[in-house]
């Protein structure tokens, strides 16, 4: 049997960050939570846990004052918005890309274009955008 070497393996630049910036969270802040799981691997959130961060899946949930992990797919305003209310002290752990789309899609919606997802991408994640392009104070965001 012949193996080939991939010339890449791991996480992207993204989620590689992401799992970084918990595990500094984990050393420097106490109590720590992340909202949901920061990336989409069961082992990496075991890890984190095992490191004393505790994963919350509601912003109900997470406690006044606390450290808070986003996730690397970026999280609605509304998130940022009821962290902030309860004195949270907010880690933003989403790729630089999402960010990036997050205020395209954002600063289209301060001109009342609304967001598709594009089916021919990797990824179609409308949900984060849509809530996110409302820092306008519009729902909504991109076409037209």
């Amino acid at each position: 049997m012949r193996l080939e070497l991939a010339r890449s393996a791991g996480f992207c630049y993204g989620v590689r960050r992401a799992v970084e910036l918990a595990e500094l969270a984990a050393d420097r802040e106490k109590p720590c939570y992340m909202l949901g799981p920061v990336i989409h691997n069961d082992h990496v959130t075991a890890h984190l846990e095992e490191k004393g961060i505790v994963c919350l899946p509601d912003v109900r949930d997470i406690p006044p004052g606390a450290a808070v992990i986003l996730r690397s797919h970026g999280e609605g305003r509304a998130v940022y918005d009821a962290l902030a209310a309860k004195g949270c002290k907010t880690i933003d752990a989403a790729c630089p890309n999402v960010t990036k789309i997050h205020r395209l899609v954002e600063r289209a919606a301060c001109h009342h274009r609304r967001p598709y997802p594009s089916r021919g991408g990797r990824y179609c994640r409308m949900v984060p955008l849509s809530r996110r392009a409302g820092g306008c104070g519009r729902p909504g965001g991109l076409a037209g």
